[in-house]
């Protein structure tokens, strides 16, 4: 029932903006009192266990600083509260999957980033805790070509293409606050033609 009340609250907020996703930078949350994030360098962090410029282990990831800078501040603690991972069943599983093939191969995966690069190529520490934020990921094999090229007509440059889309995570900031960041995720692998 909770979880209902903190998404009907997001809803009314969001569309109170005219369903725009608004410029991170006005998203900022300031902080009370001295919980802060000691300078914490996440570009010279090593990072491990990563897919696309998201990374699950930052070396020295601030747990404890990002604790006291959530619990800090009720709007954000209430998000990470509320646990809105999809329930396996939702997690893009069709009910045919097994009658389904894909035209390009694709290593897909859900990651918990600890750190990732955001639209702007600059490497964000990711707000993480016991609930996670969660991003799924689809990213085309390198060595990828559309099966059945052979099918297609000759006048068509036929390849695999990886499309994006936008996702937002809580991130920390320099200046020690929280706020919403946009980042590139990979989505899917299509195949695509194009007239030679």
């Amino acid at each position: 029932m909770l979880k209902l009340y903190y998404l009907s609250i997001f809803i009314i907020l969001h569309c109170a903006n005219g369903g725009k996703v608004s410029n991170p930078k006005e998203d900022i949350i300031h902080f009370p009192g001295k919980a802060s994030v000691d300078k914490f360098d996440v570009s010279a962090a090593i990072k491990t266990d990563c897919i696309a410029g998201f990374c699950s282990n930052v070396e020295n990831y601030p747990k404890q600083d990002v604790e006291k800078l959530v619990e800090n501040n009720p709007s954000v603690k209430a998000f990470f509260e509320n646990d809105f991972t999809p329930e396996i069943s939702q997690r893009g599983q069709f009910d045919s999957a097994d009658l389904e093939e894909t035209l390009c191969e694709a290593n897909v995966r859900w990651s918990a980033p600890e750190a990732a690069n955001n639209t702007d190529n600059v490497t964000r520490l990711i707000v993480q805790r016991d609930v996670k934020q969660f991003v799924y990921i689809e990213q085309c094999n390198k060595s990828a070509s559309c099966k059945f090229k052979s099918s297609f007509p000759n006048n068509y440059e036929v390849y695999c293409k990886q499309k994006y889309s936008l996702k937002r995570l809580a991130i920390i900031s320099d200046n020690n606050t929280i706020y919403w960041d946009t980042f590139d995720v990979p989505c899917c692998c299509v195949c695509a033609l194009k007239r030679i």
